[in-house]
């Protein structure tokens, strides 16, 4: 009996579930009423520029809640949206580098073409972020490379988000439709999943850990 109910909690913790659902709908929904509808950005860029938007909004989310999970000791949960995370993740760097351009993002370049001071740190942290990813998603399949501490890789998400778009945090009056930037949307869940990693887990054989 109890190993019926085991495999069933084990099945419900690895698929998305209610909330997973749920912040993928916010994920979707969000960006095009903020940008499409109240910021006037056109339809047409709904498939690349504002769905990367999505997955940015997904990743941040979707990281706060592994990191919660993780240190609250509940390890199935924790390993379901720590996948969730990496794949959203890669979808937003694969979406960044097709239109990585002064076209869609202006401010980043300045008019010779080249990424001002800012744009260079906020790809510098969205890159090391990237790569502590990668080094424990290999870890965590036995591959054998050193492992760097997941809270480093949301202390350089952090960065990355407050580079892009801190500026736009402290003019609420531009805001479109008077909603946040998804910069700063992200950004907190992001700082908050920072201190949670930073924190030991409930689990006696997690505590001190910062890595899967």
């Amino acid at each position: 009996m109890n190993n019926n109910a085991s495999v069933k909690e084990s099945n419900k913790a690895s698929g998305i579930g209610a909330a997973g659902w749920a912040l993928v709908l916010f994920s979707l929904v969000y960006p095009v009423v903020r940008y499409n509808i109240f910021g006037k950005v056109p339809w047409e860029n709904i498939p690349l520029y504002v769905f990367n938007k999505s997955f940015c909004i997904y990743t941040s989310f979707a990281l706060l809640a592994f990191s919660f999970y993780r240190w609250n000791g509940e390890t199935p949960k924790s390993r379901k949206w720590w996948n969730m995370t990496l794949w959203s993740a890669g979808a937003h760097i694969l979406f960044s580098l097709c239109i990585l351009s002064p076209g869609y993002y202006g401010k980043m370049f300045l008019a010779s073409g080249k990424l001002t001071l800012f744009g260079e740190i906020s790809i510098l942290g969205g890159v090391i972020a990237a790569i502590v990813y990668w080094n424990n998603y290999c870890n965590s399949q036995c591959m054998k490379v050193g492992v760097l501490p997941l809270n480093l890789g949301a202390f350089f998400l952090s960065a990355h988000l407050l580079f892009i778009g801190w500026k736009g945090w402290w003019t609420p009056e531009k805001w479109h439709g008077g909603l946040p930037p998804i910069t700063l949307l992200c950004f907190i869940p992001a700082v908050v999943a920072f201190v949670l990693l930073c924190l030991p887990a409930k689990q006696a054989g997690d505590r001190g850990k910062a890595t899967l």
